[in-house]
């Protein structure tokens, strides 16, 4: 009797294993992506709004870079890709938290069993997805329009590769950073874009940095966008170009060094910040 009621009562059903926060927060990367897929705003100044300023700004930059045979349009292109990873990066993602933050999303998704992790997993590989689309239209439009040649050996692919996700890596840390400070949604956009614009006139995207003063050029060697631009423009230029930077080489060790230190201070700070906001929200 025992042994058959034994036998007739089934074993009680392993449960899966939940999913971990890679896994969870790819699926989200899908869903950011889609969200800007399904917003023509977001997409226009995701993609065109950038490819729009580079072909307004082309047409005004005419002749040579002086000493360097290089056409002014040339280092635009550089300029304008780098600007387009800090655009997709920091901006991106300082305005997208900030309103998660705002409109509660923050605070339910703290309540549920998802690693919270999977939600900066999920905004990365939306901001990889759109530095990666955004870089090919610039570059491609580039070699089109402005005769740009794309690099000509392995070594300058690495480092276009390198340097634009080193700095991708480096902003969207700032923008997490940036993101998880700001409460307000509609400051947001204000808070973020005002440093953005003033790092680009500061930064070498527009305008050689040896035309600039000298008060400028170290102003904006401390921040990433600067070694973005001369890195990308190390792998688009020829070297007759290095008469107009301000050390006469790439430094691609220094940029190296620079990049990575924002990227682990922007790391450190954002994860104190996110800590102490959900200790707030909780």
């Amino acid at each position: 009797m025992t042994a058959s009621a034994s036998a007739s009562v089934s074993p009680p059903r392993s449960r899966g294993r939940r999913p971990g926060a890679l896994r969870i927060g790819l699926a989200r990367g899908r869903v950011e992506l889609l969200g800007i897929v399904r917003e023509p705003m977001a997409l226009f100044f995701t993609l065109c709004f950038p490819l729009f300023m580079m072909l307004m700004m082309g047409n005004v930059f005419q002749g040579d870079v002086a000493d360097t045979g290089v056409p002014a349009r040339q280092p635009l292109v550089a300029g304008m890709i780098g600007m387009g990873v800090m655009s997709s990066s920091f901006l991106s993602l300082a305005i997208g938290m900030a309103q998660d933050q705002s409109e509660g999303t923050l605070k339910r998704l703290w309540g549920t069993p998802a690693p919270y992790a999977s939600y900066f997993i999920g905004k990365i590989v939306q901001v990889l997805v759109a530095v990666v689309l955004q870089t090919t239209v610039l570059l491609t439009v580039g070699v089109a329009a402005f005769d740009v040649r794309p690099p000509d050996t392995a070594g300058k692919w690495a480092t276009l590769a390198w340097v634009v996700l080193l700095g991708t890596v480096a902003c969207s840390m700032l923008g997490l950073l940036v993101g998880s400070l700001v409460r307000s949604g509609r400051a947001a956009p204000t808070v973020a874009t005002a440093p953005f614009i003033v790092l680009q006139f500061i930064s070498g995207v527009y305008f050689t940095l040896t035309s600039m003063p000298a008060w400028i050029q170290t102003a904006g060697a401390l921040f990433p966008l600067k070694w973005v631009c001369q890195g990308i423009r190390s792998a688009l230029l020829p070297d007759a170009f290095l008469a107009a930077e301000p050390a006469g080489s790439w430094e691609h060790a220094h940029t190296a060094m620079v990049l990575g230190a924002w990227t682990l201070a922007g790391f450190a700070a954002a994860v104190v910040a996110v800590r102490w906001q959900r200790r707030r929200d909780a």
